[in-house]
Formats: C-alpha cells, sequence, structure tokens
C-alpha cells in the first residue's frame, strides 16, 4: 500500500466514490491513519477524510447519547435493551466513535416486554413511523429534532427459524455499564445477523452486489473478538438452512478482499470464487447490473424464506408453490386497485 501510494498509482476518485457509496469513508481515513499512511495522501483527499471523520464520530457521540436516554427510561422498568448492528459498536469497550455511519440504533428485546417498551418511547416523546404490519419484525420510532430512530425489534430481522429473539437474549454478552444495563447480541449471532443481512433480508446475494460495508462489519467484530465467534456453530446453522452457497460467498469475499480469518471449509469452493468476480464485474459496470439486477430482484421476493415468513407456508413443496401464486395475484389486485381507484368524493362533490 505504502509503495502505490507514494509512486501515485491510486485513483483516489474511484476510491473515495467508493468509500461514499458504501458509507465507509471514515473507516477508510481511520484504516489510513492506523497504518501512518496519511501523510502520502494528497492534500486536499487528506482534508477531507479528516473533516468526513470528524462530523462523523461528532454525530455518532450524540447518537450514543440520545440512545442512552432511551436506555435509562428502558432500565427504570426493569428492561434490559439488546443492541444490535452498528449501534452496538458505541456501547462496546474502547470503541472508536467515528469508525462507523449509523442512521438508527436497533434495539432487541423480548416479546413479553415489546409493548412496555414501545410505551415508554411514547413518554420520551417519540412517535412511530405508521402502524405496523402483521408480519412486521420491528417498529421504528423517531422524535423531532434527533438524529437517529430507535428502531424496537421483536425478531431477529424478518425470520423465524435461524435465530430466534428468544436465544438471541439469552446468549447476548453484557455491555460495560456507564450507569446503563445493557447487552449486545453475541459475536457469533452478530455473524449470523451480517450473513442473513446478505443473503435472506437484501437482495445482496441474488443481485451480485458487493456488499462492501457489511464485510467490512464482519471484519470490524473478527478484529475485537475472533476468538469468541463459534465459527462450528455457524458451520452447522448454515448447513441446516441450506445456506451453504451464499455463506461461502459471502465469507470467501470477506477472506478474499480484507483478510478475515474465515476457516477455509466455510469459504473456498468455485462457485463462491465465480460469484466474487461476477460482483466485482457488476462493480465496474454498472450499466450491466441494472438489467440484471431487475431479474433477479423478482427472485428474491419470492424466495422461500420471504414466503415462509410472511405466510407460514414452509421452505419447499406444493404449500410454497400455492402461497408464492397467492402472492403475485395479491400484488397484481393491488396494484389494479391503485390504476382504477374511485374518484375521491369530496373532490367531485365540489
Amino acid at each position: 500500500m505504502g509503495d502505490l501510494l507514494k509512486f501515485g498509482e491510486i485513483d483516489w476518485l474511484v476510491v473515495a466514490s467508493l468509500s461514499n457509496q458504501f458509507h465507509l469513508t471514515p473507516a477508510l481515513q481511520i484504516g489510513l491513519q492506523r497504518k501512518a499512511l496519511t501523510f502520502l495522501l494528497p492534500s486536499d483527499l487528506r482534508a477531507y477524510l479528516e473533516m468526513i471523520s470528524a462530523l462523523n464520530r461528532q454525530r455518532n457521540r450524540l447518537i450514543a447519547r440520545q440512545a442512552s436516554e432511551v436506555f435509562a427510561a428502558l432500565n427504570s422498568q426493569g428492561l434490559r435493551p439488546v443492541l444490535m448492528k452498528g449501534g452496538l459498536f458505541l456501547f462496546e469497550a474502547a470503541p472508536d466513535m467515528g469508525l462507523l455511519m449509523m442512521a438508527d440504533m436497533d434495539v432487541l428485546l423480548p416479546n413479553e416486554e415489546f409493548p412496555l417498551a414501545c410505551s415508554i418511547l411514547r413518554a420520551l416523546g417519540y412517535v412511530s413511523f405508521g402502524e405496523p404490519s402483521p408480519h412486521a419484525h420491528a417498529v421504528t420510532f423517531h422524535r423531532a429534532g434527533e438524529l437517529a430512530s430507535i428502531d424496537l425489534h421483536l425478531r431477529v430481522g424478518p425470520q423465524i427459524h435461524l435465530l430466534t429473539s428468544a436465544d438471541a437474549c439469552r446468549s447476548a454478552i453484557a455491555l460495560p455499564e456507564r450507569g446503563l444495563t445493557l447487552a449486545g447480541l453475541s459475536p457469533t449471532h452478530r455473524v449470523l445477523l451480517l450473513l442473513m443481512n446478505f443473503c435472506l433480508f437484501e437482495p445482496q446475494y441474488c443481485n451480485r452486489e458487493l456488499p462492501l460495508r457489511s464485510l467490512h462489519d464482519l471484519a470490524v467484530i473478527s478484529w475485537r473478538h475472533g476468538p469468541n465467534i463459534d465459527w462450528v456453530a455457524i458451520a452447522e446453522t448454515v448447513a441446516r438452512y441450506s445456506l451453504d452457497a451464499p455463506a461461502r460467498a459471502w465469507f470467501n469475499m470477506a477472506h478474499r478482499l480484507l483478510g478475515v480469518p474465515v476457516p477455509e471449509s466455510l469459504r473456498e469452493d468455485r462457485t463462491a470464487r465465480r460469484h466474487a468476480r461476477l460482483c466485482l464485474l457488476q462493480l465496474n459496470l454498472p450499466w450491466l447490473a441494472r438489467p440484471f439486477r431487475y431479474g433477479t430482484r423478482l427472485t428474491w421476493i419470492f424466495s422461500a424464506w420471504r414466503m415462509d415468513y410472511r405466510y407460514g407456508c414452509g421452505r419447499k413443496g406444493w404449500p410454497l408453490a400455492a402461497t408464492r401464486l397467492r402472492h403475485a395475484l395479491g400484488v397484481l389486485l393491488r396494484r389494479c386497485h391503485g390504476v382504477v381507484a374511485p374518484p375521491n368524493r369530496r373532490l367531485t362533490s365540489q
């Protein structure tokens, strides 16, 4: 890296564009700073990275302060929030407040505590975004003037089998006190959540998208908690729920691009390497990605996991096929209803 910087062989416009696209600009600045390489950067780029990193650090401190008020209120009623995703980094021991960019704070609570937690947030002046759907896995709250929304989770994402909320809360790790009683997902469950986001909750896997941000999150978890990641348990979960192909693709990219020490049995095969090449090809040729992703998105929308979560139909066989047809008909009917919606009587009577 140092030699590339010295001889000016890096296209920094491309690097800055990618880091902005994946919300990794502060991480880029911190990584170069830790390797004592920032003095080799062009002066304008160095000033830009330092500005973004400083602003993000300030923003995250304010988000942590906002979240602390919510957590103190939950604690006062005997509730222990379990933090998920990026917000967890802000409350770990010796956090780098400027490393991650975030817009919300994800909190998991046992089912029986969820109604009380919602009422506590409303008492603090937070309001939710409309009425949650019957299959919603979380409710999003916001308060005027605050930087971040608070997502209260009933489940660990839109799934009920791979990682239950009860298992996640039971295995959660206590966080440094700071006057609060908090816990965070275990390192193993944090890795599983990132994997689920890649291949189940978002269409990144079927779209052949390069999930650079989640790969970076995995690298940070591995760096901070590597010895506490149970790779055997992850491998067993992947095999039990037939996620071998997406798991190998994701772990292969994490190892190849960021050097994450994933066991070879979880990351190496020809299909995973081909998947990585396709991701990089689409990154270099965005005009090729658009029509491809339009088609693959349908595959994700009607995926077995999504259908089973919404309708409880199982993940194979005729019940799944019938549910896909039912879902497609429901979408068509809603679209047709929107096209031929009756006129507004209040307007037509004037």
